[in-house]
């Protein structure tokens, strides 16, 4: 007999800094001393990573380098795999850092015809 607790579905983790979601040492936001993470901005997309340096480490706030990719897809693409991989920071999480960010611009772009579609419609 199986429960409703005991489901087949995978669990999603949406702790601060999980780029994939996935509950996981190596995509732990909270663990690890190197992260990446991608929030949707009104325009473009904001890349944040963790920064380990002495002076930030009582202050939670300003623990987190945050960078606003505001450009094409291809440019923003590019700029988070030099910011993961070629950088040494974490080339491990750059393909899932790739796959959110396609997943962001194709919400954004939906997005943006949705609104231009409605605008035309109620006028």
């Amino acid at each position: 007999m199986r429960t409703f607790f005991t489901s087949v579905t995978p669990f999603s983790a949406s702790s601060s800094n999980n780029v994939s979601g996935v509950n996981s040492f190596k995509y732990s936001g909270l663990v690890n001393a190197k992260t990446v993470s991608l929030e949707e901005a009104e325009k473009g997309v904001t890349l944040v990573k963790k920064v380990r340096k002495a002076d930030r480490l009582n202050k939670p706030n300003k623990m987190y380098n945050k960078v606003s990719l505001t450009k094409d897809f291809r440019r923003v693409a590019s700029a988070i795999k030099k910011e993961t991989g070629d950088n040494f920071y974490r080339p491990d999480l750059t393909k899932a850092a790739l796959a959110k960010w396609s997943l962001i611009h194709k919400a954004q772009k939906r997005g943006k015809r949705d609104r231009a579609g409605w605008a035309s419609l109620s006028s």
